[in-house]
């Protein structure tokens, strides 16, 4: 993938793996758009890296999904890269009687259901400036998941299939469909819902260089450190793999 001279596009980009990315993306020489659902995050960004531009959007909203559609052909009508970054992470008891079924909608409808409405809604965009790219991000636990966070798991598995399903569709088009999938990374998503026994955490800056180094080397199913690892695992000995995840 080239990461020079494109203009990019990168949902949930007002922190954590989405603002990383951006910052590098946008020192590689690149249009860089952020988006995401809270403005005064996403307008300090930018006044932060002069060139980057924002519009709020929320891949939860259908109407706010359109409506960004409608802001990126103004303001990125060149727009050639959709990175997928936009997520949220909860644990769940799925036995409390007592949970939220909004809340479980919602995770549901930002990780993965977002995901699908954000691609279907800026592929005509993507199809008029080709060669183009979706990077959507999963996660390795969308490969072995933990169970305290059973929708986060079951929505990134999904990412995984999606992208595959995504990239035979396009086969005979100019836009390629690339699968990032981290490991857990210092960042807002997590702050500790992985427990004592989770797995290690990779610092944000090692996780977007790896990306990067990832991403220019044309591979299109990444998976960075303890994610590659899981992967591995859950093709070997899914059922030992998933016990060590879940001691």
């Amino acid at each position: 993938m080239q990461l020079t001279n494109r203009t990019i596009l990168i949902t949930g980009g007002s922190s954590g793996i989405g603002q990383g990315l951006a910052k590098a993306l946008h020192q590689l020489g690149n249009q860089v758009i952020v988006t995401g659902r809270r403005k005064d995050r996403l307008e300090a960004l930018c006044q932060a890296h002069p060139g980057m531009q924002f519009f709020v959007m929320d891949v939860s909203d259908r109407d706010s999904i359109r409506q960004g559609v409608e802001q990126a052909q103004q303001i990125c009508p060149k727009l050639d890269v959709l990175i997928n970054n936009s997520g949220i992470q909860r644990n769940f008891d799925l036995l409390n009687e007592e949970l939220s079924l909004e809340a479980l909608g919602e995770e549901i409808d930002t990780n993965l259901n977002g995901l699908i409405w954000t691609t279907a809604a800026f592929l005509p965009l993507l199809k008029q400036n080709t060669p183009a790219t979706i990077v959507n991000v999963s996660s390795g636990l969308g490969y072995s998941p933990l169970a305290v966070m059973p929708v986060y798991g079951a929505t990134k598995a999904a990412v995984n299939s999606l992208s595959l399903s995504l990239r035979h569709q396009l086969r005979d088009s100019q836009i390629q469909v690339i699968n990032l999938a981290p490991p857990a990374v210092e960042s807002e998503l997590d702050q500790g819902r992985r427990g004592s026994n989770g797995p290690p955490v990779m610092a944000l800056d090692s996780f977007v260089e790896a990306a990067i180094q990832a991403l220019q080397s044309g591979e299109e199913d990444i998976a960075i450190g303890m994610a590659e690892q899981l992967r591995q695992g859950s093709r070997s000995d899914p059922a030992v793999t998933f016990a060590r995840m879940n001691p």
